[in-house]
């Protein structure tokens, strides 16, 4: 059980308000596939202005924002963004504190290293199973005027590409030495934040 002692006043003060069907999502995800959290303090609300999905971090508690664009949205596309915000969570708390601080300041000064750690992040989302929640996410942002670039993460051909891979070996069509790899990498295991700008 994901610990819930985030209070109301932390999500005024970051601007966000809370939503029993979000909190409910997270939840489920949380059992379902992200064991490592489920002792962790970790809220979710609505209050993403200028990005889609982003968490944020302070004295071990973690807040995922939502951007209202996305309150009519199915719950596969928000699994889909919840997913990719999990995974950076879960990177995080793989590493110690000034390592953690490190890759935070990496991700904020070096645009590289956010594209290496956004790819990772989403791979990792689906090596979880989360890759067909990514394609509806990116569908129905694209319908709300958002655009994707190189810094979001995967583009839609390559998780497209990846969960052709995970199903021909679910299947068994793949010899275990031709499998993608689409674990951790460790030089990119954190991050802040996934969005998308707005534009044409």
């Amino acid at each position: 059980m994901i610990r819930s002692i985030i209070s109301e006043q932390t999500f005024r003060t970051n601007g966000m308000v809370p939503d029993a069907r979000l909190n409910r999502i997270l939840r489920q995800m949380v059992r379902r596939s992200f064991p490592r959290l489920r002792r962790r303090a970790i809220a979710i609300g609505w209050g993403a202005e200028d990005e889609l999905f982003y968490y944020m971090a302070d004295a071990e508690q973690y807040l995922i924002a939502v951007n209202r664009s996305f309150e009519e949205a199915p719950t596969r596309v928000l699994e889909g963004g919840i997913a990719h915000e999990l995974c950076h969570i879960d990177a995080d708390l793989r590493l110690g504190i000034y390592p953690r601080e490190l890759a935070w300041n990496r991700y904020s000064e070096s645009w590289w290293y956010r594209i290496r750690n956004e790819r990772a992040t989403e791979q990792q989302a689906i090596a979880l199973g989360y890759g067909r929640h990514l394609l509806d996410l990116i569908r129905y942002a694209r319908r709300l005027g958002y655009t994707f670039a190189r810094e979001h993460g995967l583009f839609y051909a390559e998780i497209l590409r990846a969960e052709a891979i995970r199903a021909r070996a679910r299947e068994g069509l793949l010899l275990p030495s031709s499998r993608t790899h689409t674990g951790w990498d460790d030089a990119s295991s954190s991050g802040l934040r996934f969005h998308a700008g707005a534009g044409g």
